[in-house]
Formats: structure tokens, C-alpha cells, sequence
């Protein structure tokens, strides 16, 4: 049960970095979605170079990321802003937990077994990498 938790939060924490940039509703095309697309950009690029992903491989990857983020969004708006101290909500962490699972489920489509381990690997470190800043 702990170790489900921590997964999903961790899942919350990266599905929430990716969403952080998007644009919203009221500024399509505005600074928020360069930024997020220059983000996602970038991301794509490493895990190009991380994946060995193949040329169709990376446009599906692109799609997917796209769209988990923007479901995040749309929950993180849903259920306003959280208080940092108590975490998301229950609901909160349901939906995520959906979106984690709909996420590996379509992952499972375009990555083999050991790029998708490849991946898990690389959620983990950058997981541990926003825990760190956010004690220090």
C-alpha cells in the first residue's frame, strides 16, 4: 500500500512538472504553451538519445506525454490549487493514479520491455531529483 502511494505520488510529481508550463485556456498559443512546448522539447530530445527511440517511435512518445499532461491540467484545475503541506486530495490522487495507469498502458504500446525500464529508471531519478530541491 505504501509502495502504491509512493509510485502515484511520484507519478503525481513528474505528470505535474510536465503540466506546469501549459498554456491556459484563456491564452492559446501564448507564452505558456512555448514554454511548455520548449520543455517537452527538450525532454523528447533526451529520451531520443536515453531510449534509442526509432523514428516512429518518437512522434507517438511526443503524443502521449502531450496528452497526459494535458489531462493533469485538467485535474490540477479541477480540484484548485492543494494545500503543499497536506498534499492532493483523495479524488486528486485517484485521478492520477488513472492517468499514471492510462500512461503506462499506452507506453506498453510504443516502448519495448527494456526502454520502458529505461523509462521507469529515468522517472525515479527526476522524482528524487524534485524531492531533494523541494526539502533543500
Amino acid at each position: 500500500m505504501k509502495r502504491t502511494k509512493q509510485i502515484i505520488g511520484a507519478a503525481a510529481i513528474v505528470l505535474a512538472t510536465l503540466t506546469a508550463a501549459l498554456p491556459s485556456p484563456a491564452q492559446p498559443g501564448g507564452r505558456r504553451e512555448r514554454v511548455a512546448e520548449r520543455m517537452l522539447d527538450r525532454r523528447m530530445v533526451q529520451l531520443k538519445e536515453e531510449l534509442k527511440l526509432t523514428a516512429e517511435q518518437e512522434p507517438a512518445l511526443r503524443s502521449i506525454l502531450q496528452s497526459t499532461a494535458r489531462q493533469t491540467m485538467e485535474l490540477r484545475k479541477k480540484y484548485g490549487k492543494q494545500d503543499r503541506e497536506q498534499g492532493p486530495n483523495a479524488e486528486m490522487r485517484q485521478g492520477m493514479r488513472a492517468i499514471h495507469e492510462q500512461t503506462q498502458e499506452k507506453l506498453k504500446g510504443v516502448l519495448n520491455e527494456e526502454q520502458q525500464a529505461k523509462f521507469r529508471e529515468m522517472r525515479k531519478q527526476k522524482v528524487e531529483q524534485f524531492r531533494s530541491r523541494k526539502k533543500g
